[in-house]
């Protein structure tokens, strides 16, 4: 067992600093891509199996792959540091992104329903075939 230095302390932060970061660019795609239910499963799955790799990274880095409780609490305060700081800042922005998604597609939408209306554009299915036998 390694006695804990400074690299290693600032090691285990940042790397739940880069856990944290990485949480919230998911947090990101699920906000501005409206992602449904099982787009937010595909993405928690995600952040649970990189997160878990670099945990296990970590620990064998630090300590030949035997994880001790300091280096989880170092990442757990690296992760939290993320959230307090960047989260608040991150939320708001990505909110506003997605209201501007919305209006450009709802505007969209609404041209190619007015474009479709005027030049009567309709999609038939089934045409009736008048030579049939």
């Amino acid at each position: 067992m390694n006695p804990l230095s400074v690299e290693i302390i600032f090691f285990c932060l940042v790397n739940g600093t880069f856990i944290g970061l990485f949480y919230i660019v998911l947090r990101i795609i699920k906000t501005i891509f409206c992602m449904r239910k099982i787009g937010e499963a595909v993405l928690d799955i995600l952040f649970c199996v990189v997160s878990t790799v670099m945990v296990f990274l970590c620990a064998y880095a630090v300590d030949m792959g035997r994880l001790r409780f300091i280096q989880v609490a170092l990442q757990i305060i690296g992760v939290f540091s993320v959230f307090l700081v960047i989260n608040p800042v991150v939320t708001v922005i990505s909110n506003r992104v997605n209201i501007i998604f919305l209006a450009i597609s709802s505007f969209v939408n609404k041209k190619i329903n007015y474009a479709t209306t005027k030049f009567d554009l309709k999609v038939t299915k089934n045409a009736k075939k008048s030579d049939e036998i």
